[in-house]
């Protein structure tokens, strides 16, 4: 008996170490046909070279991308390719991920008897038993929250249905992938899979949740370090996505709350001097930088890669 095709996207830019051990993670995993599609998104040289040992594998296909396409335009060419060589299921996957040895069979175990939909799973904080993922559900219409974060995970093998799937690891049948859902490419990084699970949703498109423990996840566990460039792409991408798909209710509160940070700065003893210099980029708090310029943007309509002072 054939087993089933399953071609597992992984993303590649400047961390090729994680990326070999989550294609090793993968190689680990029985019970389907899979092929390792790696995109490489503009890597620098070393980890090119350091990729390359991978070239020589049968079940690895590495596609080099000149250029950061962002995370849509890497899965976007993966599931492309994936789907003209005929896989049958497609798996995004977190290159920074480790994985149960039943993670793929439990997947194709629910997949095969649901209906065909978006399929995730919970995700541990790795070397934790806490939730990093448990199932998502929306707030405001477009602010994916991850419910049970933190807490130990209950697993019992059910599956139920959610708002919203992380991207983290997203899978799906051939014929969702082909219904005419797609990743959304302008958002550049984050705020996609609340998009495609917006898609779905207004497609009649389900989105399933395994309660199984299948993925581990190299997060913090702390929220100590905070990204501002995560803040960023999250605050514009969250406002872009709500008016794409009409989500007015949270689109005007957001921009209600922006547009109050904004005339608070306008407000200040310097004035507009104050405003001008925290957009462009001067010695400034990088929160008021990363919401007011995640605004701008959005007004702006400037999607795709962005550059400022405050991304370090």
């Amino acid at each position: 008996m054939n087993k089933p095709s399953v071609g597992a996207v992984l993303l590649n830019f400047n961390n090729t170490e994680e990326t070999l051990i989550c294609v090793d993670e993968l190689k680990a995993c029985p019970g389907a046909d899979l092929t390792i599609y790696i995109i490489d998104n503009g890597s620098r040289p070393e980890h090119v070279k350091q990729l390359k040992q991978l070239s020589s594998e049968s079940m690895v296909k590495i596609i080099w991308e000149p250029k950061n396409l962002g995370f849509g335009g890497g899965c976007r060419v993966g599931i492309e390719q994936a789907k003209a060589d005929g896989m049958e299921h497609i798996w995004l996957l977190n290159n920074d991920t480790l994985l149960e040895k039943d993670t793929i069979t439990s997947h194709l175990e629910a997949v095969n008897s649901h209906p065909p939909g978006l399929w995730g799973c919970q995700i541990l904080y790795a070397g934790t038993d806490l939730a990093w993922y448990d199932g998502g559900f929306l707030k405001h219409g477009a602010i994916p929250e991850h419910r049970n974060e933190f807490e130990p995970l209950k697993s019992d093998g059910s599956v139920e249905e959610v708002d919203w799937i992380t991207g983290c690891s997203l899978w799906a049948p051939r014929s969702v992938w082909e219904s005419g859902i797609a990743i959304y490419e302008p958002y550049f990084l984050y705020v996609e899979d609340v998009d495609l699970c917006l898609q779905a949703r207004a497609k009649g498109i389900p989105r399933y949740h395994l309660n199984k423990a299948l993925v581990h996840h190299k997060v913090s566990t702390t929220n100590s370090r905070i990204s501002w460039l995560v803040e960023y792409y999250n605050i514009r991408n969250s406002l872009f996505c709500s008016a794409r798909h009409e989500l007015w209710s949270w689109h005007q509160h957001v921009l209600d709350q922006l547009w109050e940070v904004v005339l608070r700065e306008v407000m200040t003893a310097d004035g507009w001097k104050s405003l001008f210099r925290m957009f462009k980029n001067s010695d400034y708090d990088p929160k008021r930088m990363a919401h007011s310029m995640g605004w701008l943007d959005y007004r702006l309509k400037r999607m795709g890669q962005r550059r400022y002072g405050f991304m370090k």
